[in-house]
């Protein structure tokens, strides 16, 4: 029977418009109020999410949905200024990771082992262990429960069996939820935001964008 719509606009097209969206922020954020700052931080995300709308099967587009639903609640919520807005950001993005962590584990390539994935995360994680929880304080179990969270993905994401886009896109994330902690828990840095930010704009749209076109390339039923 015939499938709705899955074919996929050509990435330098998508990217470009994308890029038009994370400018406004990236660039010119110490410009905007306190209300209009974190509308404009989640734009590129609700922009992401409008690019959803019909291409692909409902079942696929609600996990993206759910994730980028997630993103755009914690970017709102880590630029506000209120007394939990960063544990409150940190539990959105961290529910964010483990949509993608579940979308990858179920799509995972099982012909592959899951171990060599779950060992390489698992020193990652290990490594941040070490740097970020003498310096966490009452952090401590949130900044564990992110760690393993982000792990979670990346190790699903090694082993997910579609577009190599998503893979790059997860660990991009993970390199920018480094940054942040870095920044936040060890020594703030130059240029930090616009590293982080850059980063995780990049990583949501090659994990998007992966994410569609493995959609788009799988055998309809007929």
């Amino acid at each position: 029977m015939p499938q709705s719509d899955t074919s996929i606009t050509k990435p330098f097209v998508l990217a470009f418009f994308y890029t038009l969206s994370c400018i406004p922020f990236l660039i010119f954020s110490e410009l905007y109020g306190p209300i209009t700052a974190p509308l404009i931080k989640a734009a590129p995300i609700a922009f992401l999410a409008f690019f959803l709308a019909s291409k692909i099967a409902s079942a696929e587009r609600r996990w993206m949905y759910l994730a980028l639903l997630c993103s755009a609640s914690g970017d709102i919520l880590l630029e506000l200024d209120f007394a939990l807005s960063f544990t409150l950001g940190l539990s959105a993005f961290l529910a964010a990771q483990l949509t993608y962590a579940c979308r990858f584990w179920l799509n995972r390539d099982r012909s592959l082992s899951a171990w060599k994935p779950i060992a390489a995360m698992s020193a990652f994680a290990l490594v941040m262990m070490l740097i970020l929880l003498p310096r966490t304080g009452e952090m401590t179990v949130p900044v564990l429960l992110y760690i393993a969270a982000i792990c979670s993905m990346g190790a699903g994401a090694l082993a997910f069996k579609g577009e190599s886009w998503a893979k790059w896109g997860a660990m991009i994330f993970i390199f920018s939820d480094s940054c942040i902690a870095i920044n936040k828990f060890v020594e703030p840095f130059a240029a930090s935001s616009f590293a982080i930010m850059s980063s995780y704009y990049v990583a949501q749209f090659l994990i998007i964008y992966g994410v569609l076109k493995s959609s788009s390339s799988e055998p309809s039923p007929s």
